[in-house]
């Protein structure tokens, strides 16, 4: 239960007359403890008429065995030699749900199922709004505030069914030349601040709040070490944090005002949810703006911005609409103005000659969606065809691969079993894709040559979703990349290929 009390209990009891008046009876169960909602919430919840201290397992259990007594009670039908087909579906009911009861376990199970296909359908409209919000124009306008301000990321927050879900996201090329670096040092799932961040949803907070930090002078200071001498108490910001679930993108998305974070190191996590995120990743300054349908995000290791000013938040006086015209660049640039140290460090020899096909944005979206597969001594097998017994359906290949570091090679296996060599692809070249996109088994086997090798594997799926732009990470002019890259690729290696087939000698 999130919210203030009256609204709550207010919402409860009109729900429970609605549905009075047309037959449904309601009852409140799995009430939250008071160490979590508050004990005068705890108490006025436990005080409705319609309110049960039981959980809703046990309620359905009891349900169930009144539905059960009922079925049990119906008088026998006599006179009749066969059972008709209703008698035989409601014994055959009630079987199923008495085996259903006589096993707690399997009735938790069933309820957790129907929880989690609920909640997955959510997570698939959500996608899918999302997608179909993300627009080029978009996704240029946070290249400009990224560009103007110099700053290390950017993201769009757009409110979905009342929360706050990350819609599109940018790098600057500086930026995404680091993540990249570490991104292939790494072994297991990429982590980003721009990946985390994207993982769940902010609610909206409740406008009622709004006073509680909104400053006489215009200017708020949320800084948690000086809440108190502001007007704001601690505990009251504590406990209105902690409910509502939002951070500082919920915030300036309350407010509707731009909010100015200079020194994230300076805040308590229970302001900003992210802190340790954002220090883990370096981010120390970031800015707020929203918009009548969502917030703008910015992000940078330092600020130069207001350098003088000690306080760790700032609700600024200022018009968002203004802040994000881009034909005033200097307004956001004299609001937020951020500095990096460049890294000079030369890139490895593998990594120059990826760069050299895909951009840095690109690789980066790769990595992040795809998995990394390293390779070397006494591991040299990529993929290979899979040999199923007669009269069984073969499974299409599912992925394809990405050079980044070594050299692969394709081969196709002879009549007397022997591997022809077809095809050596270097860093920054695709393999493995022929057959993904022809929808086929496996046809040829896929090796590494080089001592150590790397690639990236992409499953179907995000491959599509790379072509189609449906991801965060990857903005319209990356997926327009992916789709070039991927058909210059393809038709380079079916020459190859096809003279490979036609002269294997020479070959």
């Amino acid at each position: 239960v999130n919210g203030f009390c009256v609204s709550v209990i207010n919402a409860f009891k009109k729900l429970h007359g609605l549905a009075s008046k047309v037959g449904i009876r309601i009852q409140l169960c799995s009430l939250p403890s008071q160490d979590a909602i508050g004990e005068q919430l705890s108490k006025m919840l436990q005080s409705l008429p319609f309110a049960s201290k039981e959980n809703m397992t046990h309620l359905l259990e009891t349900a169930e065995d009144k539905l059960l007594e009922r079925w049990n009670t119906i008088p026998e039908k006599k006179g009749y030699v066969f059972e008709s087909r209703w008698e035989k579906s409601r014994q055959a009911y009630v079987a199923d749900w008495a085996s259903r009861l006589s096993n707690g376990h399997c009735c938790a199970l069933f309820w957790q199922k129907k929880a989690f296909e609920a909640w997955q359908q959510w997570c698939l409209i959500v996608q899918q709004e999302l997608r179909l919000r993300r627009t080029a124009e978009k996704q240029a306008a946070l290249e400009a505030y990224v560009v103007a301000t110099g700053s290390s990321f950017a993201m769009r927050w757009e409110v979905v069914h009342d929360q706050l879900y990350v819609s599109q996201t940018y790098y600057p090329p500086w930026r995404a030349e680091w993540l990249v670096r570490h991104a292939l040092e790494s072994h297991g799932h990429v982590r980003t601040f721009v990946t985390v961040s994207a993982e769940r949803g902010i609610p909206i907070p409740d406008n009622s709040n709004a006073d509680l930090i909104q400053e006489q002078t215009g200017q708020v200071v949320l800084n948690v070490e000086d809440i108190g001498v502001n007007g704001v108490d601690i505990d009251e910001w504590a406990a209105i944090a902690c409910q509502s679930r939002d951070d500082l993108v919920g915030h300036a998305w309350r407010l509707q005002q731009p909010v100015l974070c200079k020194d994230v190191s300076g805040l308590s996590e229970v302001v900003f949810s992210r802190k340790a995120l954002a220090l883990e990743f370096g981010i120390g300054s970031m800015l707020f703006v929203p918009t009548p349908d969502g917030v703008f995000e910015l992000g940078a290791l330092s600020c130069e911005a207001m350098a003088e000013d000690s306080q760790a938040i700032i609700v600024l006086d200022k018009d968002p609409a203004e802040l994000l015209c881009l034909h005033q660049g200097d307004t956001l640039s004299s609001v937020f103005c951020a500095t990096h140290d460049e890294d000079e460090q030369p890139l490895p020899p593998a990594i120059s000659q990826v760069s050299k096909h895909l951009s840095w944005n690109l690789m980066l979206a790769l990595r992040i969606t795809g998995s990394l597969r390293r390779f070397g001594e006494g591991n040299t097998v990529l993929a290979e065809p899979i040999d199923t017994p007669l009269g069984e359906v073969q499974m299409p290949a599912g992925e394809i691969f990405i050079v980044m570091e070594g050299i692969f090679g394709t081969f196709r296996k002879t009549v007397r079993g022997d591997l022809v060599l077809l095809l050596k692809s270097p860093p920054g070249t695709v393999i493995g894709a022929d057959d993904v996109w022809a929808n086929r088994p496996r046809s040829v086997h896929l090796r590494c040559l080089s001592d150590k090798g790397t690639v990236v594997a992409l499953p179907r799926r995000i491959a599509k979703r790379l072509e189609l732009g449906s991801s965060p990470f990857i903005g319209p002019k990356e997926a327009e990349e992916f789709i070039e890259y991927m058909k210059r690729e393809m038709s380079l290696n079916l020459s190859v290929m096809q003279s490979a087939f036609s002269d294997p000698a020479g070959a």
